[in-house]
């Protein structure tokens, strides 16, 4: 059953046992205050959260952007290279060389 399903099941049996003299008051009273300031809190945590995210969105661009520019270019330099012939790169001569690329691009 859907969380939907399950609130509207809650609803119609939450007014069929409580009075709607009671149930109107109370939720004006108690409940919608409290459910408005819980959905401010969560709308500053989200709001928090994408911030402190936003650093990450350079750096999923700048990946993106390297990982096309190194395989276009790698492609073509190794077209005319046996495939048995190629080897993947040391880390130290890789990691530095990908690392600068995001400086440069």
């Amino acid at each position: 059953m859907s969380d939907k399903n399950e609130l509207q099941e809650l609803k119609e049996t939450a007014l069929k046992t409580v009075p709607k003299e009671i149930a109107v008051p109370f939720y004006q009273d108690v409940v919608h205050p409290s459910a408005k300031k819980i959905g401010e809190g969560l709308e500053t945590i989200t709001s928090t959260a994408l911030l402190a995210l936003e650093p990450f969105k350079g750096m999923v661009w700048s990946y993106e952007k390297i990982k096309k520019l190194i395989t276009t270019k790698l492609t073509h330099k190794l077209e005319t290279v046996a495939p048995e012939d190629i080897q993947t790169p040391k880390p130290s001569i890789a990691v530095p060389t990908i690392e600068a690329l995001r400086y440069t691009a």
